[in-house]
């Protein structure tokens, strides 16, 4: 508890410090080794919404923030962080797509607590993406993630999608229901 109280104290000192102008939407995981992943908006830029990160090692100390998304969107929701024991982790959030006029879904992947990848839109250019998705990561480091959308299509329906594939690969997603 007194740990868990220690890196709450620490996360917010380092979003106080990152020269933050409006943060929100903070999000942070602790794995079974301890290792600590912290997510949070920040609109550095009045309505330039960017995601950053920090790290907290198991017995050592946070790294400095790092910006894992900077679309230049107008609104950024509910990031969602799963890591496993590994060190492995996945981060996934939505956030207005302007080029298609919809909410879209995006990941990354930190991989041994060091490396992120690149932004990947997880979600199609059809479907507008709600903010109830479900991000999972596995010991073994297979990724799961489900969302509900609305597909503009020959139906206009709502739909639950998955996507369910080894870390760091993201295939089409898959429509489960209806």
């Amino acid at each position: 508890m007194l740990k868990k109280l220690s890196a709450l104290l620490s996360i917010l000192a380092i979003m106080q410090s990152s020269l933050s102008a409006y943060v929100t939407e903070v999000d942070s995981r602790t794995n079974s080794s301890g290792d600590v992943l912290v997510v949070w908006q920040d609109d550095l830029d009045v309505g330039n919404f960017t995601l950053v990160a920090a790290i907290l090692p198991n017995g050592g100390s946070w790294s400095t923030p790092t910006t894992i998304f900077n679309g230049g969107v107008s609104s950024l929701l509910n990031p969602k962080i799963v890591i496993n024991s590994s060190g492995n982790a996945v981060v996934a959030w939505s956030a207005y797509n302007s080029s298609i006029g919809y909410t879209s879904l995006y990941a990354t992947t930190l991989t041994d607590l060091s490396t992120w990848s690149s932004v990947v839109q997880i979600s199609t250019n059809d479907e507008h993406v709600y903010d109830n998705y479900q991000v999972f990561l596995s010991e073994n480091n297979e990724v799961t993630i489900s969302w509900n959308s609305f597909i503009f299509d020959s139906v206009n329906q709502s739909a639950i999608r998955n996507i369910t594939a080894a870390f760091g690969t993201w295939p089409t997603p898959t429509t489960l229901a209806p």
